[in-house]
């Protein structure tokens, strides 16, 4: 992993935790998790073409998030998932999956989104470069801001809190 740790800011090299496999598509690929040697917490190094929590490719799913802010109707601009075996009301879970993350990035960061909510008009708010992949880049500027990833992230625990090295996070705050 490269850069700094987003739940303490460590530089350094990060120690090897485990592996698992995905999906991307029908094709299993292996993701590595890291653990940094200063707070402990683990990473996920997943690779930008694949979209976290989903089997799709994050270029196809921005594309019909494009498409579908151009005013494209959801079947034609879903097309090429469609095509993959999905079923249709998968279309639909990606859409509101996007609203759902967008309105979190608002609550966390206390952010003007705007009146029509797009992938484009989204990227413009935060400022993104013109380029492709928007989302991974809004989730690695959410990592640069303590923030873990938004987009399809699998934590319900968004902000990562500052803590001492060897510090545990209790599963259960509340006494039996």
């Amino acid at each position: 992993m490269t850069g700094p740790c987003p739940a303490c800011q460590y530089e350094g090299k990060y120690g090897y935790h485990c592996s698992y496999y995905k999906y991307h598509w029908e094709t299993r690929i292996k993701i590595t998790r890291v653990r940094c040697p200063y707070c402990g917490v683990t990473h996920a190094l997943i690779p930008s073409f694949s979209l976290p929590q989903t089997s799709h490719d994050t270029q196809t799913v921005e594309d019909y998030l494009r498409e579908i802010g151009q005013g494209v109707s959801r079947r034609l601009s879903g097309a090429s998932v469609l095509q993959q075996g999905f079923e249709f009301q998968t279309l639909k879970r990606l859409q509101r999956s996007f609203i759902r993350c967008a309105l979190n990035w608002q609550a966390i960061f206390v952010a003007v989104l705007p009146p029509v909510l797009t992938l484009e008009n989204f990227a413009l708010s935060l400022a993104l470069p013109e380029s492709k992949l928007w989302l991974v880049q809004a989730n690695r500027k959410a990592l640069l801001n303590g923030v873990n990833a938004i987009f399809n992230s699998r934590s319900n625990i968004l902000l990562f809190r500052a803590r001492k090295p060897g510090e545990l996070i209790p599963l259960n705050s509340i006494p039996p």
